[in-house]
């Protein structure tokens, strides 16, 4: 039974098979050599992939977009995505703006490279018409986590934190602290470390997470 492909592109095909017997090929490599640092070196590439894979997806988007508005004037592009793929319109549409900047090198070439976890909110900010100064953007290509780059979003916009503002901050050994009018108050912890080896434990620490606007640090 030939293997369900996940994609053609450019006559190659990508199969969820592939890609699950290579992971395979590499468990048993660790197992016979017991060289972590190939499978780290793996999972660097699996992030890599999943990076390129949003910007793919985005310049596709963006692509298709340009020809729909030229052949099909009268439809919604972003309904059609949506009602024959899994993506939502919402989604579709912070896509194709995203990749729009992008493409008006609104957004420079160097910050293109992040994410689109990272570029979607950057070009939500710009199309509100908000200015990135030069300093700005680099600040934004210094952020290393999500909280950083929310931080220099919201002082772009003009909305620094307030002194008063309660906020909660997740440290790296699960700590909470919460902070208010610059003071420091310990919360309590989550379970981090077991959540590593626990699905379930972990979906209930990411909804704490998500639901409580947790900054990770």
């Amino acid at each position: 039974m030939m293997a369900k492909s996940i994609a053609v592109i450019d006559g190659q095909i990508l199969s969820r098979k592939n890609f699950m017997d290579a992971i395979d090929a590499e468990i048993i490599n660790l197992h016979d050599t017991g060289n972590i640092n190939q499978v780290m070196k793996v999972l660097n590439g699996l992030s890599a992939v999943e990076d390129v894979s949003g910007h793919a997806k985005a310049k596709l988007l963006w692509g298709s977009s340009e020809w729909f508005k030229q052949n099909k004037p009268n439809e919604s592009f972003s309904d059609h995505v949506e009602s024959t793929t899994p993506m939502k319109k919402v989604t579709v549409d912070r896509y194709i703006l995203t990749w729009s900047l992008i493409e008006e090198l609104i957004i420079p070439k160097e910050i293109a490279e992040r994410p689109m976890r990272d570029l979607v909110p950057i070009a939500k900010t710009i199309s509100q018409g908000y200015e990135i100064s030069k300093e700005q953007w680099h600040k934004i290509d210094m952020c290393a986590s999500d909280g950083e780059l929310r931080d220099v979003l919201r002082k772009i916009k003009g909305k620094a934190e307030r002194k008063s503002a309660r906020v909660i901050k997740l440290d790296r050994q699960g700590s909470l602290w919460g902070w208010k009018d610059n003071k420091k108050y310990f919360l309590g912890s989550l379970n981090i470390q077991d959540a590593e080896n626990d699905k379930v434990l972990a979906e209930f620490i990411e909804k704490i997470k998500v639901s409580a606007s947790i900054v990770e640090e």
